[in-house]
Order: C-alpha cells, then sequence, then structure tokens
C-alpha cells in the first residue's frame, strides 16, 4: 500500500508534506527507493526526494536521543562520489531535516511512544552507529558523533575535490 500523496498539484511539496510523507512510508516498511519515487511523484525535486529518506531518519533520530549525553554535529558532508566533490551543511538549514525534528518533537510531546520514533529513527546511519557502540560496552553520554556523510546525485555547485576530505575512521 502506498501512502496517498494528498499534495498532489502544481506546486512542489513543502518540507512539512515531504516529512509526513517520509514518516508514513517507513512506518509501513517501504524501502528507501519507494520513498524517493513517491516523493518525486509528489511533484518534488530530485534533491528533496533524496533527502526525504536521508534527513527525517537523522532528525528522528536526534530527538530521540535529546537528553541523553549523546553528541551530534551540527554539519554533515553532502557528498557527490560520481563527481568526487562534497560541501559541508548545516542541519538547521536543510528544511526537510527541520521540519522532521519539529515533527518528532511535536509528536513527543503530544505522548508518542518511543516505539514509533524508533521505527524511523532507526533507517538512520547515526542511530546504527550510536546502537553498536551501546552494545560494546560504551555509555550514551560518552559518545560524539561526527558529522554524517550523506551520498547525493547533485550536482553540488562550489563542490570541494574528495581528495581533500580526510576522513577518520575507528
Amino acid at each position: 500500500m502506498v501512502a496517498e500523496i494528498p499534495f498532489k498539484s502544481q506546486r512542489e511539496p513543502t518540507p512539512k508534506d515531504v516529512a509526513v510523507m517520509a514518516v508514513d512510508l517507513i512506518d509501513q516498511g517501504r524501502s528507501d527507493a519507494d520513498l524517493e519515487r513517491a516523493v518525486l511523484d509528489a511533484g518534488a525535486s530530485p534533491r528533496t526526494a533524496e533527502c526525504a529518506w536521508q534527513m527525517v531518519p537523522m532528525a528522528y533520530t536526534h530527538v530521540l536521543f535529546r537528553g541523553t549525553g549523546v553528541r551530534f554535529s551540527a554539519k554533515f558532508r553532502l557528498v557527490n562520489h560520481i563527481l568526487r566533490i562534497y560541501v559541508i551543511r548545516y542541519f538547521s538549514e536543510e528544511p526537510i531535516y527541520t521540519a522532521a525534528h519539529r515533527m518528532a518533537m511535536e509528536r513527543i510531546l503530544h505522548g508518542a511512544r518511543k516505539q514509533l520514533l524508533m521505527k524511523i529513527a532507526s533507517r538512520s546511519a547515526e542511530y546504527q552507529v550510536i546502537g553498536r557502540m551501546v552494545r560494546t560496552g560504551s555509555k550514551l553520554a560518552d559518545l560524539s558523533l561526527a558529522p554524517p556523510i550523506i551520498p547525493t546525485r547533485d550536482p553540488l555547485p562550489n563542490g570541494i575535490p574528495l581528495d581533500s576530505l580526510q576522513v577518520k575512521t575507528v
């Protein structure tokens, strides 16, 4: 069952529309590809469709772990591996992220169970890393996550050569 697209029109869906659609489809167990296709079919740009499956789970992860001591970066790296370039961006400047973050906060304020948030957040690589670290004995308060690397097909005007990116793995 595909989520209905209540905002199918001539205009691009709002960030809130996209966040709602993403949460509904993830809750239904749909794949990232299904989610991206549905957002494109609703009239969104390809980058907005990518953001739906990338930013919504991260926003939910950040809300889910608020107050636990986990430190998240305010930035992320958007990487086009084909063109071998990247840009650094702030989560707070990503409309889909901010809409999803606000939505997750509202759900908590209205008594949503953590299981619902976890189902959405579990699609995030950050959520998976936190889980792995806790299972190996780390405490949440000791975790500080580096800026995530997010793939894109976007041409990234003003991109920095990927060869200049130094990534340390732990």
